[in-house]
């Protein structure tokens, strides 16, 4: 199953599509703050309106590494989540910081970006 959802992130990380603005979380399966993020965030990120304006990808170091996105820095902390737009970092949020504060962080990511 790992292998599987690998494949298909590296597909996605490939396509045209890559231009678009999206988040991309880059995560490790045995990262503890990782399962955290995953139980807590992803559910209120893809159950809320966010989802319909600002797609969002996982992305498994372990597995993918980057995923072929330019990052400004290396990922030092887990889970990293990265705004991509057009291909490159705009902004980042290291570690994970709670629910309501990460929702905080991507609305000021996505109007930092669009400056």
């Amino acid at each position: 199953m790992r292998v599987l959802l690998a494949v298909v992130l590296l597909t996605l990380a490939a396509s045209p599509a890559a231009a678009d603005t999206r988040l991309v979380v880059f995560e490790a399966q045995d990262c503890r703050p990782c399962a955290l993020f995953r139980s807590e965030v992803l559910p209120a990120f893809w159950g809320g309106a966010r989802k319909q304006t600002l797609a969002m990808m996982v992305v498994d170091v372990d597995a993918l590494g980057t995923g072929g996105f330019a990052l400004a820095h290396r990922l030092d902390t887990l889970p990293t989540i990265v705004l991509i737009e057009e291909g490159r970092e705009r902004a980042r949020v290291s570690g994970y910081v709670g629910r309501e504060r990460f929702l905080e962080l991507v609305e000021q990511m996505r109007y930092a970006g669009a400056q």
